[in-house]
């Protein structure tokens, strides 16, 4: 799904309803992006919160002065949690492509691997499950940093 190709509540909608029937079934999620960020910058790349309490259930974030990568998640038992994956020059002031897989979705625990520029950088194993999305996908926001970066470039 190419987030940033959704123009309206409908496609966006129907993508959430497709990624949450898919995350019903699949073992692996893998969250690829583009972009270049100034020297020391970060913010939000991505996330799906809840329209009405803006409740996280995935966000990853990237935090420039301190070269991480937070990734937020609602647990399975209705709990965020948060992972910090280290290392990831990320806000340097050039095009940099990012992959974050998310595997074990299926399973009691999942896995992160982080990939910078087709390098792993970072991974983190035996995390707590990841809760997937709500069945009515109206209710879900997608967000992306699209609008902030390209103003700051």
């Amino acid at each position: 799904i190419n987030i940033l190709e959704l123009n309206d509540a409908r496609q966006t909608a129907a993508a959430i309803e497709n990624l949450s029937g898919a995350l019903q079934t699949i073992g692996d999620l893998y969250i690829t992006s583009t972009f270049m960020l100034p020297p020391k910058l970060g913010g939000v790349l991505f996330g799906l919160y809840d329209k009405e309490d803006n409740k996280k259930y995935l966000e990853i974030a990237a935090v420039g002065k301190i070269n991480k990568l937070l990734v937020r998640y609602l647990r399975s038992d209705g709990k965020a949690h948060a992972v910090n994956l280290q290392n990831p020059v990320l806000a340097e002031g050039r095009t940099q492509s990012l992959i974050l897989r998310m595997s074990g979705l299926r399973r009691s625990h999942i896995n992160l691997e982080l990939y910078v520029n087709c390098r792993l950088v970072d991974s983190a194993q035996g995390l707590p499950s990841f809760v997937g999305l709500p069945s009515k996908a109206e209710s879900v926001d997608v967000r992306t940093g699209q609008k902030s970066y390209a103003r700051i470039q």
